[in-house]
């Protein structure tokens, strides 16, 4: 039985070693244009929605919310600050946009 375990922290190990060098290294490419394997995605995914869940918990959403005033500022931040790589309803593409990953 301490055989059987033994191997099986080993091999747990290598393969934390392998996988830290891996991304230590540089091996796994990263680029924005380059699609993620469906386990990098279900990694990323996993650890933003545990990330929000765990942080969410006590925000309280702002009463404000749909206000007209509210609702005018927070478009003219996203026109001045995302929509140059996001776009907006009606923008035409612009050379940023088009290199995104995912589009």
């Amino acid at each position: 039985m301490k055989t059987i375990i033994g191997t099986i922290v080993f091999v747990a190990a290598v393969l934390a070693i392998g996988a830290g060098g891996y991304v230590y290294f540089g091996v796994y490419d990263v680029a924005a244009d380059i699609p993620h394997t469906a386990f990098v995605y279900w990694v990323l995914d996993t650890a933003r929605d545990r990330s929000i869940e765990a942080r969410a918990r006590n925000i309280s959403v702002p009463g404000r919310l749909g206000d007209e005033t509210t609702v005018n500022a927070g478009a003219g931040l996203y026109a001045e600050m995302c929509a140059g790589c996001h776009l907006a309803p009606g923008m035409e593409k612009t050379e940023i946009s088009q290199g995104l990953y995912p589009r």
